[in-house]
């Protein structure tokens, strides 16, 4: 333990409390965020003003773009939780931070926050202003980021609230009827995209005139500084191969790392903090067929102080990835094992009423804090690993008919938070597979935490909760991490005392972490860890290319077709129609996030398909979930799936055509036959069935709307589920083999139009 400096303490009070669930037990009832889309957990409420803490005088008050004069200053706030649009620049989409109103007005912003300038144009048109240039898109109304001003630049605001980009263009064709370049708050993300039925559930923006003076908090730079830096939902991307090109985006982030290491010269693993909140290794094909090997060793390259346990941990088993010892798994070499002594975090699991004995509650890792002047305190920094409940997307058979339980009980936090004070503790973190906003808020103001660092939910996100305790996450994938610095004092005994964590934001991989201090990294990748990714990748390669059929034309996600209402593409119908042949299924639904790639094929030209290509359409090993259900069941499913949060989760279907319009299903046809009309039924709704299948994740997703919840919740208890063994990668593989097979090689282009926006007749 001594070559990582760190020190642990496993506390005695958890092994055995009736906090933890020691002969008792107290698990919450939380849904559990997706995995890529991630099922998100319960939606974070902003506080009342009695909750906010010292809520001081309006910051911002409502305005209206109408009213709006060049030079007002503005924030932009989206419909759901009061998230504004911040500066954190994240795959060319701009992130939403929390606010804290009072009554209407805005009382606190995190120093992310973008505060924007209205410039009033030509016909009612306007830019805006922000810290790192003009709010503008793309050609086609996509791609949001501040940029130099262009003709992308110019937005109208609508009467029904929404803001359309002037100038966007349509994709396509089969986009030519639709509003491009709609602002709005989706996945907790700030992002443009086509007009759609369901929009005003998240494209209604409201403006907030900022009081005149007002200027967000900028930091100073000024005492003992301890950088720290989390990933979370890693899942195994230590290298993308889905691309034209290799990714190597986990070396670019370590590249960071070791350089915020080496800024006062030697590399210093004890000047920086390094955690990662789970989900470390399934998901991207290099990692699966090497049984999570390769992020094993670039984590210990990489020398991460600790890590929590995600979801898919369990799937995997414990054996795979982790050691009696409360660490990672030792590295298998040429040469024999590498100890790994990275240590794992898990206060509110229990097995069998009890922690078990592959992790600790919490860690105690000995740092040192720098000042401006290069001067050194050294820090102790507690970290607890605790989670709210995500076992409602495990398989029981991964979980709990093991005896795996996550007790969800505040108290656990408070009774850690004073122990780890009482151990010397300068400050506390929580690092939870979980959504970080939800995290912070059910912590208790006497537990005294400093920090969340979240995930599991695959969003950036950074925030400050109604008693004040800072939070963050990064997306999924290696394509963010977090970034922040823990502030401290020097006392008069010489001790440190925190006073802040500043600077905290989510980046983007190729982003400096330092760039909000002015500070500039030298930026190279660590070739490290490039040089154990190609070395992995090498060995996989040739399975990695195994053909399992051609296509003969391209097979784009989101070339909707016309009369779909973007509800039907030939990539939605690619994908359900696998699902469908590969558990033998009369429909299959996915979601609209649940396509992750584009085929093209130039013209005249084939392609083949890869079992790489089969990984990266279903990277993170879903299983299927098979059900029988009654058209009347059937029907509840379509009526959930016209809601807007039901069109998140059931965005493409295969199978049956469905006419809908409004959000009303008009008629439901099968090989031809009309089973429903206009309300009326030509068939016993009660008794004919059809078999449907769908990946786990949605049947689990609750996201009630319109006063309509997910039905597959209820019925995924019930004898209706006929299966759920099946995981999508395997089973993709043997559909299209199957579709090849039947087609001489060729896997054909499905151009129906499943869901049609139309009455019917038409």
């Amino acid at each position: 333990m001594n070559k990582r400096r760190i020190i642990f303490f496993l506390s005695a009070a958890l092994l055995c409390s009736p906090l933890t669930g020691c002969g008792s037990s107290n698990t919450g009832a939380e849904p559990s965020p997706e995995v890529q889309p991630s099922p998100s957990a319960e939606a974070v409420q902003t506080p009342e003003a009695a909750d906010v803490p010292e809520a001081k005088e309006a910051i911002a008050e409502p305005a209206d773009f109408g009213t709006l004069k060049t030079n007002d200053r503005i924030l932009l706030m989206g419909p759901n939780d009061h998230r504004i649009v911040s500066t954190m620049k994240s795959n060319n989409a701009l992130t939403a931070v929390a606010s804290h109103l009072s009554g209407e007005s805005v009382v606190s912003l995190p120093d992310v926050s973008a505060i924007l300038t209205y410039e009033s144009g030509e016909d009612g048109a306007f830019s805006l202003r922000g810290p790192d240039g003009y709010l503008t898109t793309n050609a086609n109304g996509q791609a949001l980021r501040f940029g130099e001003k262009d003709e992308y630049s110019l937005w109208k605001a609508k009467e029904d609230g929404t803001l359309i980009n002037v100038n966007a263009k349509p994709r396509s064709e089969s986009d030519r009827d639709l509003d491009m370049g709609v602002l709005q708050f989706f996945n907790n993300t700030f992002t443009v995209m086509e007009l759609r039925n369901d929009v005003m559930n998240i494209a209604k923006i409201t403006p907030y005139r900022v009081k005149d003076g007002y200027e967000l908090p900028k930091d100073d730079g000024k005492g003992y500084r301890l950088p720290l830096f989390e990933t979370s939902d890693i899942h195994g991307y230590i290298v993308d191969t889905s691309g034209k090109e290799n990714a190597y985006r986990l070396a670019d982030i370590a590249g960071w790392i070791r350089d915020t290491r080496m800024r006062f010269g030697e590399e210093r693993q004890e000047t920086c903090l390094l955690l990662d909140g789970g989900d470390m290794f399934h998901g991207a094909i290099v990692s699966n067929l090497m049984n999570g090997k390769p992020i094993l060793e670039a984590f210990n390259e990489m020398k991460y102080d600790v890590v929590n346990i995600g979801n898919h941990e369990f799937e995997w088993g414990f054996q795979a990835v982790f050691d009696e010892d409360k660490t990672l798994a030792d590295i298998e070499g040429e040469n024999g094992n590498e100890e790994n002594l990275i240590p794992v975090v898990f206060a509110n699991l229990l097995q069998n009423n009890e922690q078990p004995d592959f992790v600790y509650g919490y860690f105690l890792v000995d740092k040192v804090a720098v000042n401006e002047s290069g001067d050194e305190i050294p820090v102790r920094i507690g970290v607890i690993g605790y989670s709210l409940d995500y076992s409602s997307s495990l398989d029981k058979t991964v979980f709990s008919d093991l005896g795996y339980e996550i007790v969800e009980d505040p108290e656990i936090l408070v009774t850690l938070g004073k122990e780890l004070r009482e151990n010397g503790c300068d400050a506390v973190i929580v690092l939870t597979h979980s959504d970080s906003a939800a995290m912070a808020k059910a912590i208790p103001a006497e537990a005294n935490i400093d920090l969340v660092l979240g995930g599991h939910v695959h969003k950036n996100d950074v925030g400050q909760s109604q008693d004040g305790i800072p939070y963050v996450s990064p997306a999924a994938n290696a394509y963010n991490y977090v970034y922040g610095e823990l502030v401290f004092e020097k006392e008069a005994d010489g001790s440190a005392k925190y006073e802040k964590t500043a600077n905290l934001h989510s980046a983007s991989y190729n982003e400096s972490p330092m760039e909000y201090r002015g500070d500039k990294a030298a930026g190279m990748p660590d070739e490290n860890i490039r040089a154990i990714a190609d070395r992995y990748l090498l060995s996989v390669k040739e399975l990695m290319d195994v053909v399992v059929g051609h296509i003969d034309e391209s097979i784009p996600r989101y070339d909707h077709f016309l009369d779909s209402g973007t509800r039907s593409s030939p990539g939605g119908n690619f994908v359900c129609n696998i699902l469908r042949t590969a558990v033998d299924a009369d429909a299959a639904f996915i979601s609209r996030t649940g396509l992750k790639t584009d085929f093209t094929v130039e013209p005249g030209k084939k392609r083949d398909i890869t079992v790489n290509d089969i990984y990266t359409m279903f990277p993170y090993g879903n299983r299927l979930s098979k059900f029988q259900l009654t058209y009347e069941d059937f029907m509840k499913a379509l009526e959930y799936a016209m809601t807007g949060e039901g069109a998140k989760y059931f965005s493409f279907m295969s199978g049956p055509e469905v006419y809908f319009t409004d959000q009303k299903v008009n008629a439901i046809l099968k090989d031809g036959k009309v089973l429903y009309e206009n309300g009326k039924w030509n068939i016993d709704e009660t008794k004919e069935t059809i078999t449907v299948c769908l990946l786990d994740f949605a049947a689990k997703k609750s996201a009630p709307d319109q006063g309509i919840d997910n039905p597959f919740i209820v019925w995924i208890s019930t004898d209706r589920l006929l299966d759920s063994t099946v995981i999508d990668q395997e089973g993709a593989e043997k559909a299209l083999r199957k579709i090849a097979g039947e087609n001489n090689g060729l896997i054909p282009v499905d151009k129906t139009s499943y869901f049609k926006n139309l009455s019917y007749p038409e």
